[in-house]
């Protein structure tokens, strides 16, 4: 059993939206099955942006994280008790899409996704 960890950097302005934050990472495609573990924090702590986590693989999709899940506000970042997303089991083969939305709130959104692989 393999196991790896790896963080994406969240920075965007207000009333934004990234359509896949882990475009161009390697966390992007799985070529094995893997089981995921997700942690994430926003560092400004009056924000309430959300995220969806989904996955494809030709013509099949699957939703892991449903749209409109609020990422926890922590400015240490993603801490392992307190910003814990879930555990999910992911195919072989898939595509990862991880849409953020940053909401109103003024000045840079930043902040990370914590990610834990095992496969």
């Amino acid at each position: 059993m393999a196991v790896a960890s790896q963080r994406v950097a969240i920075s965007q302005a207000a009333s934004t939206t990234t359509a896949n934050l882990l475009n161009g990472t390697n966390l992007q495609y799985f070529g094995l099955a893997t089981v995921m573990t997700i942690w994430a924090a926003l560092y400004l702590a009056a924000a309430h942006d959300t995220f969806a986590l989904s996955w494809s693989r030709g013509a099949e999709f699957g939703t892991v994280v449903p749209a409109g899940s609020i990422i926890n506000n922590n400015p240490n970042g993603p801490q392992q008790l307190n910003d814990l997303i879930g555990e999910f089991a992911l195919p072989a083969g898939a595509n990862l899409v991880l849409a953020v939305t940053s909401d109103a709130t003024v000045g840079t959104h930043t902040g990370a996704f914590a990610f834990g692989l095992k496969s």
